[in-house]
């Protein structure tokens, strides 16, 4: 918003009163005409001349006629000499001068030509030469009466005072109407300002005079720079009102700076100073600099002026303001205002020029920004062909925007909105969406080089986050996400201008598709499209609760990561949330798998969750935990989609088995006296939902009443759970190097099936061994081991059908 309004500068009040000056020295020149003629009415008859040569009726040297008003000289005649012709009602006035003094007396106007005629029948009154015409002449006037005489300093112009010279020809008076008309060129200057027209109507009676056509003004630029022109169709100039008006088409021109209008108006008051002025319809304005156009449209705009001291105060555009800056090279403005209304107050007087002080834009108010793109490193891309640039265009709007200049020229110091606002941000990477920003009011603080420094919105403040272009949305995709807050900052790179983080501060609110979020701060990143919250983070949806150091959500990908201290606690299954992490199939769920109907607590170091894959991921020092079943591990990984838990470096669970035979003996009414913990070790777990089934691979160590079984590969199946209990181990199957370790025995094989229930350990594969303290080595195609009662059971199968069974002594 620097350069602009320089263009809103072409109407100042210097240029003004030169348009001033001209009007009213073309008004006096008709006046004095006017006065000139009624004195051939209301003098003295001149004495009768001696005889004349043939065809002269009358001839008089030196003829000087005055008339005065109530005591007051209000003009005088001066001719050299005067002829009348015989049988002719015309009268010659010759070496004509007229001193105008006006009715009150307290103006002093010259008019010279050096013949005119006088029709004493019609009252008309012609001059076929040129006329000359000094308005606001010294009393002793210069021996130099002509347009080529010296021009005056423009800085020793005084209101009123200062000397006007205007130059036309063929000048004629109609009494009808009491009209001076001429339709030959008009010349004037006045102090360094030239100009000329074509054409004069003055009617006296109406006070209303009209430079008919192609109305032309040179100005001097008083700071050096290229001259001012301005140019209209036509002026009239309305002397009770003292109005002038200007026809179209009005155009003022200075090196490349332009603006033009339909027609304008400028209003003098008692002394002839110009108050105010305007310019209507259709307003156009170009400010053209090397690389870049300013670019200014308005339905008018109306100029306050002090005319003590010939400063701008204020300036008013109004219908449809727009002003817009564009560069060479690039798609679309660089910077856009757009208002029903702008006004611009300035200081300044007394010597001391105009500047801008503050303004207010109302109505509809858009301020767009589209950041400039700094140099490349060598070797690097330009910003905007990055994937992860800033902002690329930046767009305010709200009802009314007021701001203050500061330092040179028309450089901002300070913008705020009166009242709620909205900003867009659209960033450079098309992948990304938009982000809508509203604020209970905007503050924007700008540098001394005009350039924006910083951005605040106050509260209530809220960030609507779009999908990017070609991301699907809800249901079964990414669909706005949304954040509130009681305050908001902006930081901007300094380079660009572009938005590179919001921060916001205090009660801040995030709504999700699948959830939300509190924290005391939450930090957008322009670049890496990412909203990190701080400050006790808490997010939940239907099914679970999370809390950690800090959680960042990847708006780009549509994932979320927390880090430090995770802690998160699952309420059962939810269909379609990620929250749930993954489903428990049927009436069921895995202990220690995550899966649960009622509350599952997980703690990490990390966790990361993507909506797009269904899918979580917990990392160090990871221990989740429903009711008695834990799962302790490094990592851990849950396929909401697949319904599949996978861990895989070194993982540790804790479940509950159904008591065996003997132990169920014992009478309880708490159904989880009647359980034993099983204790299970491997390099890596998963688990399948689908058949309530887990999978241990690797170093398998399993942890069951007095007995260990250890086994390259171990199926645990899990039973349904039930009204107050959970799932329970029905029964696991190992391979792979089996070894069963009990107290006074152990036990290998290629294969064995644990069935939890009854205690009972099938071994088979190898073939099965038994080794016992007690009785010594047993073999056979399978064994059988009970783990309650240390029972033995050893099968020989077809080759050896008969049976032995052993009572170890324990």
């Amino acid at each position: 918003m620097n350069r602009p309004k320089a263009s809103l500068q072409t109407i100042n009040t210097k240029r003004i009163s030169s348009i001033t000056g001209a009007a009213l020295g073309t008004a006096l020149l008709a006046v004095g005409a006017a006065y000139w003629l009624k004195s051939r009415h209301a003098g003295k008859a001149p004495s009768a001349p001696a005889a004349l040569p043939a065809g002269v009726h009358q001839q008089l040297s030196g003829y000087t006629f005055t008339r005065s008003e109530g005591g007051r000289q209000v003009f005088t005649v001066h001719a050299a000499r005067t002829v009348s012709f015989k049988g002719g009602a015309e009268t010659r006035l010759e070496d004509v001068s007229v001193d105008i003094f006006g009715r009150t007396g307290r103006h002093h106007d010259v008019l010279r030509t050096a013949s005119c005629q006088y029709n004493s029948s019609m009252g008309g009154f012609r001059c076929a030469g040129k006329v000359e015409v000094e308005l606001n002449a010294a009393t002793s006037s210069s021996s130099d009466h002509s347009l080529s005489a010296p021009a005056q300093p423009a800085d020793s112009w005084q209101r009123g005072q200062q000397t006007v010279y205007l130059e036309t020809a063929n000048l004629s008076f109609q009494p009808q109407g009491a009209v001076l008309l001429t339709d030959a060129p008009v010349a004037f200057r006045y102090g360094a300002v030239s100009g000329q027209g074509i054409g004069l109507e003055y009617a006296t009676n109406d006070g209303l005079l009209d430079l008919k056509s192609n109305v032309v003004l040179d100005v001097p630029s008083s700071d050096g720079g290229p001259p001012w022109r301005l140019t209209a169709g036509g002026l009239r100039y309305t002397k009770d009102s003292g109005q002038v008006q200007l026809r179209a088409p009005v155009e003022i021109t200075a090196g490349a700076r332009k603006i033009s209008a339909d027609r304008g108006w400028i209003l003098l008051d008692g002394r002839n100073r110009a108050t105010q002025a305007a310019l209507l319809g259709n307003v156009r304005g170009t400010d053209a600099a090397p690389g870049q156009t300013m670019q200014l449209s308005a339905g008018q705009i109306r100029a306050e002026l002090d005319p003590a001291s010939d400063t701008l105060r204020t300036l008013v555009a109004a219908g449809t303001v727009q002003v817009e800056s564009k560069s060479e090279g690039e798609s679309g403005s660089l910077g856009y205002l757009s208002a029903d209304q702008l006004r611009i107050s300035f200081s300044g007087g007394q010597g001391s020029p105009e500047a801008p002080q503050d303004g207010i834009a109302t109505g509809n108010v858009k301020l767009r920004l589209r950041p400039a793109s700094p140099a490349a490193p060598m070797g690097r891309e330009p910003l905007e062909n990055r994937a992860s640039a800033g902002a690329q265009c930046e767009t305010l709007t709200a009802s009314v925007l007021r701001f203050q200049f500061g330092g040179a020229g028309l450089n901002l110091r300070e913008a705020h909105t009166v009242g709620a606002g909205k900003l867009v941000l659209v960033p450079a990477d098309p992948r990304a969406g938009e982000r809508v920003v509203t604020a209970g009011q905007f503050v924007m603080g700008f540098g001394s080089d005009g350039r924006l420094k910083t951005f605040k919105g106050l509260q209530p403040t809220h960030i609507l986050f779009e999908p990017g272009r070609g991301s699907p949305t809800s249901p079964n995709g990414r669909s706005p996400v949304e954040s509130s807050s009681d305050l908001l900052e902006a930081k901007l790179d300094s380079a660009t201008e572009s938005v590179q983080t919001l921060d916001q501060t205090g009660n801040v609110h995030f709504v999700g598709q699948d959830g939300q979020a509190t924290a005391e701060r939450a930090q957008y990143s322009a670049a890496a499209q990412t909203l990190a919250l701080t400050g006790d983070p808490r997010v939940w949806n239907t099914d679970t609760r999370a809390r950690a150091s800090r959680f960042v959500i990847h708006l780009e990908n549509n994932t979320a990561e927390a880090l430090g201290n995770v802690s998160s606690t699952h309420f059962g299954p939810a269909e379609g949330h990620i929250g749930a992490h993954a489903q428990a199939g049927g009436d069921g769920h895995a202990p220690g798998a995550l899966l649960a109907d009622d509350a599952t607590h997980v703690l990490a170091d990390r966790m990361l969750v993507s909506r797009s894959s269904q899918s979580v991921h917990y990392e160090g020092h990871v221990r989740a935990w429903h009711g008695d079943d834990v799962v302790e591990s490094p990592s851990l990984d849950i396929d909401g989609r697949a319904r599949r838990i996978r861990s895989g470096a070194g993982v540790v669970t804790s479940d509950l088995q159904p008591a065996s035979a003997k132990a169920g003996r014992a009478t309880s009414s708490d159904p989880r006296a009647a359980a034993k913990p099983v204790t299970i070790r491997a390099d890596r777990l998963e688990y399948f939902d689908a058949g309530r089934e887990a999978r241990y691979q690797g170093h398998v160590r399993m942890q069951a009443e007095d007995a260990t079984l250890e086994a390259d590969t171990l199926d645990v199946f899990f039973s349904s759970a039930t009204a107050g209990t959970d799932a329970r181990i029905k029964r696991a199957v190992a391979a792979g190097h089996v070894v069963v370790t009990e107290p006074q025995r152990r036990a290998t094989a290629g294969r064995a099936e644990y069935f939890a229930a009854l205690g009972k350990v099938v071994l088979t594969g190898g073939p099965p061994a038994i080794y016992d303290a007690a009785n010594g080595f047993a073999t056979g195609q399978r064994l059988t081991l009970f783990v309650h009662d240390g029972s033995l059971i050893v099968d020989g199968g077809a080759q050896s059908p008969a049976l032995a069974r052993h009572r170890i002594a324990q």
